[in-house]
């Protein structure tokens, strides 16, 4: 009887071994090559109050994989001379930079911001199409520090993100 059940039991462990997929799989979702970024500064929002600022437009060079359905990461190259790993997780892909001097302050000195571009596929109309990688949207949103520029609120720009596939 025991043996039996370690037959079984080694069976399975085989076919689970035999079926686990590839490191790096293709699931259909990872972004890879040039996509045109644009942050509309039309709709920005300073501290949660609308306030127009510079749109801003760049190409973004993706290479990325994936370890599962929800674990992806790469890398971003920009036309505007940076890059930054970008990854996804579960639902969204999510590019954190950090800007050592961002906000101006009013003595002339700069406080630093982190901004993060958090973006998902998305139909015409906005909704989730998690395997159409061809458009997404979301979002970019700088904070500064609280305190800087003896202003004890941090500094919060948003402004809505969209990346279309070249």
């Amino acid at each position: 009887m025991r043996t039996i059940r370690l037959t079984v039991a080694a069976t399975g462990l085989a076919l689970c071994l035999m079926s686990a997929p590839d490191a790096h799989a293709d699931f259909g979702f990872e972004l890879n090559g040039p996509y045109e970024v644009t942050s509309n500064g039309d709709w920005a929002k300073t501290n949660e109050k609308y306030r127009d600022e510079v749109p801003v437009r760049e190409i973004w060079t993706f290479s990325t994989s994936c370890v599962d359905a929800h674990t992806c990461s790469g890398t971003v190259n920009s036309n505007a001379g940076w890059s930054a790993p970008v990854e996804f997780r579960t639902t969204r892909w999510i590019l954190d930079r950090y800007h050592e001097q961002w906000e101006p302050c009013p003595d002339g000195t700069f406080s630093p911001g982190r901004q993060r571009y958090q973006f998902q596929p998305a139909d015409a109309n906005g909704q989730i199409e998690r395997l159409d990688v061809r458009t997404l949207m979301g979002y970019d949103r700088t904070i500064g520090i609280s305190g800087a520029c003896g202003i004890n609120t941090p500094l919060v720009i948003s402004i809505p993100l969209t990346l279309r596939k070249l």
